[in-house]
């Protein structure tokens, strides 16, 4: 093992049960790891790491970023030069979103729009007309004329995929592809299954879905509008999706309820056969902060 080796300044640690989340902050990684290893981890001890651990695991942590051959000023510079990268970039390339409709089959417990909702029946059944979109597309026209760049579109709602939605959809994605723009789509993916073949003709980049755990706990956050379950349908369109070559992006909302979820939904995505697609990856956000903050608290 290189002596100029050692855990990287920008790790996370967040203590579950028996097990940690470590979470590389430049890298985005994030992993369960046993409690020992993550205190080592956390304490710089690479060397009992190495003698303790196959060197498997040792080479991995290395891979994912939590331990890095940089300096703490290197490591700096380099997150600086990416920041700075990321920045000159979003001055010039834009990114677009269609909210398609306020409308959602779902009743999410957490959900941020919940007070639209509350608006009644004339709000919810609004959908974004072909009007509004020509007039978004013509300013798309004009910062391409003046040298900026709009490389993304992304379908938002509510619920962009309801099945009503479908001509409106097709509508974007057409206009879209003719000013060769990517497009990303936000969903719950309860009716994915139906939108798969346009999304595949228009060549639709990703698509976001959130799974918060396993049938139990994901049906008690998120449910129909008639409170019934959501879970085996959700698993069906990812694994459909999949396997036609969209590209699956999921997405786990964690709170105080769900947070021993974590192990829980990376193993299912194990056991679903999703990590063996090229088209798959996943993420976790936290949700409700002031109540997950103290769950954290060793």
């Amino acid at each position: 093992m290189s002596v100029s080796l050692r855990s990287s300044q920008y790790n996370l640690y967040i203590p579950l049960q028996k097990e940690s989340l470590l979470i590389q902050g430049v890298y985005g990684s994030f992993d369960v790891v046993e409690n020992g290893l993550a205190q080592l981890l956390q304490q710089n001890k690479l060397e009992e790491i190495s003698r303790l651990y196959d060197k498997g695991i040792f080479n991995r942590l290395i891979q994912r970023g939590y331990i890095t051959g940089k300096s703490q000023e290197e490591e700096f510079a380099f997150l600086d030069k990416l920041c700075e990268r990321l920045l000159e970039k979003s001055k010039k390339n834009i990114s677009i979103s269609f909210v398609i409709t306020y409308n959602c089959n779902f009743r999410c417990e957490y959900c941020c729009e919940r007070f639209i909702q509350n608006k009644g029946k004339a709000v919810l059944r609004r959908t974004i007309t072909t009007e509004i979109v020509d007039a978004v597309f013509s300013q798309i026209e004009e910062f391409n004329a003046s040298g900026k760049r709009v490389d993304s579109i992304t379908l938002f709602g509510g619920e962009p995929l309801l099945p009503q939605n479908e001509s409106i959809i097709r509508y974007i994605c057409k206009k879209a592809r003719l000013l060769e723009i990517s497009i990303f789509c936000v969903s719950n993916g309860f009716f994915l299954k139906e939108y798969v073949s346009l999304f595949k003709e228009y060549g639709v980049e990703k698509v976001q879905i959130t799974l918060d755990g396993d049938r139990s706990e994901h049906n008690k956050r998120r449910f129909l509008a008639s409170g019934h379950g959501t879970y085996d349908t959700i698993i069906d369109s990812i694994t459909y999706a999949l396997s036609e070559g969209i590209h699956i992006s999921l997405r786990a909302n964690i709170n105080k309820k769900n947070i021993n979820q974590i192990k829980r939904l990376i193993d299912l995505y194990a056991e679903y056969k999703w990590t063996e697609s090229e088209y798959f990856s996943g993420s976790m956000s936290i949700v409700g902060v002031e109540h997950v903050e103290r769950v954290f608290v060793t």
